[in-house]
C-alpha cells in the first residue's frame, strides 16, 4: 500500500479498509497531486491536478516540467508540462502564478500542444488566488501558460503561435 492510501485513511494491515468489498488499492478516491519543483524561474510556482482515480492519484498520471522549449509558440509565460494521463480521467488543473512577478491574469490562458495542433483550452482565472483553472481529458499532451494579447500579434504578424 502506497503511503498516499494511507494518508486517506486506508489500514495498511487490511486489505478492505472501509469493509466496501472493494480492496484499497483499487478503490475510487479524489485526490490531489502537487508538482512544485520546476527546474524553470517562470510565472508558474505550482501546478495541482486532482481527479477522482483508483489507487495512487501520482500512480495514474504523470508531470513532467520539460527542459526544451517549443520554438513555434511564441507568447509563452511558462514552462511546458507533458502531462500524461493514460486512464484518460477528468483532470481538474490549477496553474498557480508566482505572485511577485509582473502580470494581467485576464491576458493569461493555457495552450494545449498537442501531436497534430494546438488549442486553447477554456481558462478560468481567478484574480484573488493568482490562479488559471481548466478541465483536462486528454491521454497526453503538452500544456503551457501564454500571453494571449502576444501570441495574436505573434499570428498576425508572422504566422506564430496557434494554427
Amino acid at each position: 500500500m502506497s503511503q498516499r492510501l494511507i494518508e486517506v485513511g486506508f489500514n495498511p494491515l487490511l486489505a478492505d479498509s472501509d469493509g466496501n468489498g472493494i480492496i484499497d488499492s483499487e478503490e475510487n478516491l479524489k485526490q490531489v497531486a502537487v508538482y512544485n519543483d520546476f527546474w524553470d524561474d517562470t510565472l508558474i510556482k505550482e501546478i495541482q491536478i486532482s481527479a477522482t482515480v483508483y489507487g495512487d492519484i501520482y500512480d495514474a498520471l504523470f508531470l513532467d516540467d520539460m527542459i526544451d522549449d517549443i520554438e513555434d509558440v511564441k507568447g509563452v509565460v511558462s514552462g511546458f508540462y507533458e502531462i500524461e494521463n493514460e486512464e484518460e480521467y477528468k483532470l481538474s488543473t490549477k496553474f498557480f502564478l508566482d505572485k511577485t512577478k509582473d502580470y494581467n491574469i485576464h491576458d493569461l490562458v493555457v495552450l494545449k500542444i498537442g501531436r497534430r495542433d494546438r488549442e486553447i483550452v477554456e481558462t478560468i482565472a481567478d484574480e484573488k488566488n493568482a490562479t488559471l483553472s481548466v478541465e483536462i481529458d486528454d491521454s497526453n499532451a503538452i500544456y503551457c501558460v501564454v500571453n494571449r494579447i502576444l501570441i495574436v500579434i505573434g499570428n498576425n504578424e508572422k504566422k506564430y503561435g496557434i494554427n
